[in-house]
């Protein structure tokens, strides 16, 4: 049964205000709130799934990063798009280190893995649901971990790419990431945005909501708070600006709109944001 949230999961303030009513487009039609927490700003998705039940809502072949679907027009240029994130991502990690340890969290089908395995990167992967560990474990050809409470290691490079706003315990989350990391290691954590242009404009209809999926929505004041709290700080915020198009796209379709519609809000949103404003951020957080 769905939990309803009556105080900040993060921060435990029981302040908090419903500032969005939202719908899960993608596969149940079923509707939800967002709550903002005064204290914090940290948004909820109201109310969650339980962990017991979550899976449901990833059972579709809408979710390209569990299915590797190619099916229409939108999932086809998402691949076309990861192709160039890849190059990105790893010149990225690489101005703080090459070929060392780097443990993926929510690999989901091990594109970004296998990306940076054949660039020397001694990869380690983890991904809860079956199917997409699967297809993981052929790429990296070794076998994911399915929980973080598995993992023992410690690593230099932990990358969450649009993973943070599924995890259900946001804080016993970061306490386990701070057990893994290296003392001159980098975490990597990419999340919508729902500050941007683009959500601002799309409002209800924002795609990056993604509800129920999405658990928790980031504020950048708020990732700031939760790496403050284990004694990290965030060093640099990179922009994802493909992801503003991607974005708008799927909230177009949402709405009824058109693919020019979309480019041009995707083009927009990127205009009017600043470099730490884009339609979803990744933070590179290290230790104080």
């Amino acid at each position: 049964m769905a939990v309803q949230i009556t105080k900040c999961n993060y921060c435990e303030c029981d302040d908090l205000k419903s500032i969005l009513k939202v719908t899960d487009h993608s596969i149940t039609k079923e509707s939800f709130e967002l709550l903002e927490c005064f204290c914090c700003g940290l948004i909820h998705t109201n109310p969650q799934p339980t962990e017991s039940e979550i899976g449901k809502y990833y059972q579709s072949d809408a979710y390209v990063s569990h299915t590797d679907t190619k099916k229409g027009l939108i999932n086809t240029l998402y691949h076309l798009a990861r192709k160039w994130t890849l190059i990105k991502k790893n010149n990225l990690i690489q101005n703080y280190h090459i070929k060392t340890s780097l443990l993926d969290i929510g690999c989901g089908t091990g594109y970004f893995a296998e990306f940076m395995k054949g660039k020397g990167f001694q990869v380690d992967v983890m991904e809860p649901d079956p199917e997409a560990a699967k297809q993981a474990a052929e790429k990296i050809h070794k076998k994911p971990f399915t929980s973080l409470e598995q993992i023992t290691g410690k690593y230099k490079v932990i990358t969450m790419w649009h993973v943070f706003e599924h995890v259900f315990d946001i804080n016993a989350t970061f306490e386990k990431l701070d057990s893994l990391l290296t003392k001159d290691g980098i975490l990597v954590i990419a999340v919508p945005n729902p500050e941007s242009p683009d959500a601002q404009l799309y409002k209800a209809d924002w795609a990056a909501y993604d509800v129920p999926r999405h658990l928790y929505h980031y504020k950048k004041s708020v990732i700031k708070q939760i790496a403050n709290r284990y004694e990290m700080k965030v060093n640099k915020i990179v922009p994802m600006k493909l992801d503003s198009y991607y974005i708008s796209m799927l909230s177009e379709k949402y709405k009824g709109g058109s693919i020019l519609n979309a480019c041009w809000n995707g083009f927009v949103s990127n205009f009017k944001a600043d470099a730490q404003n884009t339609s979803s951020l990744i933070y590179i957080i290290e230790r104080k």
